[in-house]
């Protein structure tokens, strides 16, 4: 393959290349704010424009050959593609300011999928031919009803995606779903039993259930809210993950159905015990507390009635008197 490489070259206005048979273009470190492609060669089947300076990524002249396309780490804003991209199969945009996926219309057998780190809030208009999304990073919200049946691989750590928002339809071919640090509070229901690898680590799900897809192997629940674990289930994982949840059961004992447990850091260990006694004494401290205040302030009410009672004409000088001399007068009173 004939490549011709021009990263780091300062390069601020794109020459015209297109007379030439190039099948590799590497742009990568420039400061390109546009690329016009009818300057580029219609014979490039790997073009990468990463780390520039555009703002708008927009291709309308055949490019029929081109096969993968990297624009990571730019300032795009803007997708336009106004021809089908029928051989372009790898998109990597990630790390823009992409709203708006109208632009994978035009791709109809895009296979790989990277936009993490944009910012749209609904992920649609997917590909049928999909098989690795990557969409960590982007604010989303809800998703499509449906993934791709031929979706293999699924990325969608760090969103605001909650048990509603989630797919209808996982696709059937689906191994690895990340659904790490959203804001699920159960465990995701419907999913296929193609899943292998489904990572859930910080969210707020308080329970796992029973039956899980018949082909897990790893199972990553670190820091949610986990409370207690199913005594059985359907399958024996190979990794299961448990760190940093609120689990009091005995864990040093192994779990029947995982080969191999981490579970660190939850309130079973010695740590989370001698730390709830001090705060059971602290808190008993602090109610023994409050009743003496409560004994305080009455005792104090009833002195200072008594000395109302026994000298009227000083109402409202409570404190000038002097402990010892109220002292002196009860006993001159009760006497």
């Amino acid at each position: 393959m004939t490549t011709l490489d021009l990263q780091m070259n300062q390069i601020k206005h794109m020459m015209d290349i297109g007379n030439r048979s190039y099948e590799i273009l590497i742009l990568n470190k420039n400061y390109l704010r546009y690329i016009p492609f009818e300057k580029i060669p219609g014979s490039v089947k790997h073009l990468s424009l990463d780390q520039n300076k555009l703002k708008r990524l927009e291709i309308d002249v055949p490019m029929v050959n081109l096969q993968t396309l990297s624009a990571e780490m730019n300032d795009i804003q803007f997708i336009e593609f106004a021809v089908y991209l029928n051989a372009l199969h790898t998109l990597n945009v990630r790390k823009n300011n992409v709203s708006n996926l109208e632009f994978l219309d035009s791709i109809p057998q895009l296979k790989h999928l990277d936009i993490s780190f944009n910012d749209f809030e609904t992920l649609n208009r997917l590909p049928a031919t999909l098989e690795t999304l990557k969409a960590s990073f982007c604010n989303i919200s809800m998703t499509a009803s449906r993934m791709p049946s031929s979706l293999v691989e699924l990325h969608l750590n760090a969103n605001f995606l909650k048990n509603g928002s989630l797919p209808l339809f996982w696709g059937t071919n689906i191994r690895y779903i990340h659904l790490g640090e959203n804001s699920l509070t159960e465990f995701p229901k419907r999913l296929p039993d193609s899943v292998e690898y489904l990572y859930l680590q910080n969210n707020k799900i308080t329970e796992i259930p029973d039956k899980l897809p018949s082909n897990l192997k790893v199972l990553n629940l670190g820091m949610n809210h986990l409370r207690k674990l199913p005594s059985k289930t359907n399958v024996h994982l190979q990794t299961l993950i448990l760190s940093g949840n609120h689990l009091t059961q005995d864990l040093s004992k192994p779990i029947s159905w995982s080969a191999y447990t981490i579970a660190e850091s939850n309130w079973n260990t010695e740590k989370y015990h001698v730390a709830q006694k001090k705060i059971k004494k602290c808190w008993k401290r602090y109610l023994l507390k409050i009743r003496s205040r409560h004994i305080y302030r009455s005792r104090r009410i009833y002195d200072e009635l008594m000395m109302i009672a026994l000298h009227p004409d000083h109402i409202l000088q409570t404190d000038a008197f002097s402990p010892e001399w109220f002292r002196k007068s009860q006993t001159i009173a009760t006497s």
